[in-house]
């Protein structure tokens, strides 16, 4: 032990079965991979509070703890312990780690184990919830691939709207969640009208592009609005103000 040759300590303590010191070891050499390792094959039992362990060691570690959790979490999936990968994926976090892309990494990564290998409410429940921090952390293209790579149209489409990702929802919306046509559309007619993009808003939502224009004071650009569209101007006009724009009916000729 004292020259550090760990794996001649370990293969000496295994023969005499000894597996409880090889853990200790370990542990107490910070070589935490290791000790959860002997732990989950030869004393189980230990497993869990050695973890809790681990978990406490890595808040004290800051970004290496971070990496720490990444290399853990790979090593449950290769041992297919999927479920305990995934919550350790989950564990890269702040304050562990302000580094919110390997925190988005890591987000990613579990949700593709979640979408993969659980099943039922429990993974629903969970992929939505991971679904909601990828938008938190502003990749909410990634959150609407995730849910739908777990069947969670409606979720997807959620997520792609609160990313702004339009054209996105609305092509999921189409073809897999049919019911949310008209909440894409809506939030995206919203969206444009208080941005005030006038141009984009009349592809969509003509009367309400002609609405802001009046609302501005912009009669002229309304009255071309409606002659392009074929929109009667009817609805708008009172004795005042016809009085006022008489000249540009005149000219742009739209009733």
């Amino acid at each position: 032990m004292e020259n550090q040759e760990h794996g001649k300590v370990e293969s000496y303590l295994l023969r005499a079965n000894k597996a409880d010191l090889i853990v200790k070891y370990y542990r107490d050499q910070e070589m935490w991979p290791d000790a959860l390792r002997i732990a989950r094959e030869f004393v189980p039992d230990a497993l869990q509070t050695l973890q809790k362990q681990f978990d406490e060691y890595q808040l004290k570690s800051g970004a290496k703890g971070a990496y720490s959790y990444m290399a853990q979490a790979k090593d449950w999936e290769s041992q297919g312990d999927y479920r305990r990968a995934i919550e350790t994926y989950l564990k890269v976090e702040e304050p562990i780690t302000a580094d919110q892309e390997l925190i988005a990494d890591a987000n990613k990564r579990a949700g593709e184990l979640v979408a993969k290998f659980m099943v039922g409410e429990e993974a629903a429940t969970l992929l939505e919830q991971i679904g909601e921090r990828l938008v938190e952390l502003g990749h909410g293209q990634d959150a609407g691939e995730l849910l739908l790579l777990g069947n969670r149209p409606q979720a997807a489409v959620h997520a792609l709207l609160a990313s702004k990702e339009w054209a996105k929802a609305k092509r999921v919306a189409t073809e897999l969640a049919p019911e949310l046509e008209q909440l894409v559309d809506e939030t995206y007619r919203d969206f444009l009208k208080n941005q005030g993009r006038i141009g984009d808003l009349i592809d969509v939502d003509v009367i309400s592009a002609i609405d802001i224009l009046i609302e501005r004071g912009n009669w002229e650009k309304a009255l071309e609005t409606a002659k392009q569209q074929n929109v009667s101007m009817m609805k708008y006009f009172r004795y005042g103000t016809l009085q006022k724009i008489a000249p540009l009916l005149n000219e742009q000729k739209v009733i």
